[in-house]
């Protein structure tokens, strides 16, 4: 009897342990359900760099609404028409899931996707959310701020490029992937694909930009193509050479075409991913079909879009502008929403693509975004050096963007007015 007792209390000891042990962690999940692609990549980071400050376990799983917003078309269990009919199998369980860190990446760590995350898991909550969100939690701990969030475009702090912020944040990301984040092989098919395209991509002979356009409302103004014809122009005089590429990724059709005309005729490559072909289809759908054909001209649309993201701005469709008409894009520019599922994986695919290509790039030239900036953290080392952020006019020392004579011996860029953000040639 009393060896019964002992083996019974050192197995509720041990049951005890395994239990506490289990609820070592921390459900990741979504507090902005209006957050595209990138934006919602950024969430999962800080909150595993939460878990990483507070020893908890992470186990990512990502839900689809949170502040009372309805549900999302075809959310969690009905994803199954994410391609076009149901299946059964591992693989078709996690291409149908609402979850759009199964979609594109693996599972952190010792993480079992296909089990439920125990209902003792903490998760932070809202305060603490966007406490991290803003990086406004104390000290040791820091958080990834992809970009600070001034809306105007006159505001003094977006004169002069906070090196040491983007430094700090560039290093919170990089460890984050190395230690965490691993793509799926799907995820990263279309960018090796457009890799063996061309021999530009070889000899590393490519300036990236990235231009956004449509929604963007935070971080201050758009800023067209003619802004980033001086930089492209002295990269291609200075380092470019012979065989020499412009990698082009944006929101806006016009943008894209502007590039176009100026470059090939002057017998310079511009790539995009335009062309990439969702091969899950029969369909004609590609990357380009979801370019907005011009950036809007309603500054009251783009103040509005407070939740909007390059990933999806379906909204602009609908014609009209400020009103319902803002309000409708915010809400239509989530992850999940607009097309149907399965043409929004798509989409966030095309973008992702795009980041990745630009983090092969030689030298990136950027506006304030998420996606500019994810791929410095694919590739922080190099592109940390090698890239100009054009949001900013000043402060620019210490990149080979002086070297290539992009700025001046201030660190400061010329920029035009206003007006030249609209300006195609």
């Amino acid at each position: 009897m009393r060896h019964f007792h002992s083996r019974h209390a050192e197995s509720s000891s041990s049951s005890a342990a395994a239990a506490a042990a289990s609820c070592n962690c921390l459900h990741l999940t979504n507090f902005d359900p209006g957050a595209g692609f990138f934006a919602s990549v950024v969430q999962v980071f800080n909150q595993l760099l939460f878990a990483e400050y507070h020893k908890l376990k992470p186990r990512v799983r990502w839900e689809n609404k949170h502040y009372g917003y309805p549900a999302h078309k075809g959310e969690n269990n009905e994803f199954a028409t994410l391609w076009g009919r149901r299946r059964t199998t591992a693989r078709s369980r996690r291409r149908n899931s609402g979850d759009f860190w199964t979609a594109f990446f693996l599972p952190v760590g010792d993480d079992d996707e296909h089990a439920p995350v125990p209902t003792c898991c903490k998760r932070v909550d809202e305060g603490t959310f966007w406490a991290i969100h803003l990086n406004n939690r104390p000290p040791p701990e820091q958080y990834i701020t992809t970009y600070t969030y001034s809306k105007e475009a006159n505001d003094p702090r977006r004169e002069h490029y906070p090196a040491n912020l983007y430094d700090t944040n560039r290093k919170l990301a990089a460890g984050i992937l190395d230690r965490h984040v691993r793509l799926r092989a799907s995820s990263v098919s279309y960018a090796l694909n457009l890799l063996r395209e061309h021999d530009a991509w070889r000899s590393r002979n490519v300036v990236g930009v990235h231009l956004r356009g449509t929604d963007k409302a935070w971080g201050g103004e758009v800023l067209g193509p003619a802004h980033y014809f001086p930089a492209v122009d002295a990269y291609l005089a200075n380092r470019g050479g012979k065989g020499a590429a412009i990698y082009v990724a944006s929101d806006t059709r016009d943008f894209v075409h502007a590039f176009r005309r100026r470059y090939e005729s002057r017998g310079v490559a511009v790539l995009t991913s335009e062309n990439v072909r969702d091969a899950t289809t029969t369909t004609t759908t590609t990357c380009g079909s979801f370019l907005a054909r011009r950036m809007p001209r309603s500054s009251n649309l783009r103040a509005n879009s407070e939740f909007g993201n390059r990933l999806l701005d379906v909204g602009l469709q609908g014609g009209g502008s400020g009103g319902d008409a803002a309000r409708l894009e915010q809400y239509q520019n989530s992850l999940w929403r607009s097309y149907g599922v399965r043409m929004d994986r798509f989409k966030a695919l095309c973008v992702l693509t795009d980041a990745l290509m630009l983090a092969h790039a030689d030298f990136l030239v950027k506006c304030s975004s998420a996606v500019g900036e994810f791929a410095i953290y694919l590739n922080s080392e190099h592109l940390g050096r090698h890239s100009l952020d054009l949001q900013y006019r000043c402060g620019h020392h210490g990149t080979s963007a002086q070297e290539l004579g992009m700025v001046d011996e201030k660190g400061c860029v010329s920029r035009g007015g206003a007006g030249a953000a609209a300006t195609t040639e």
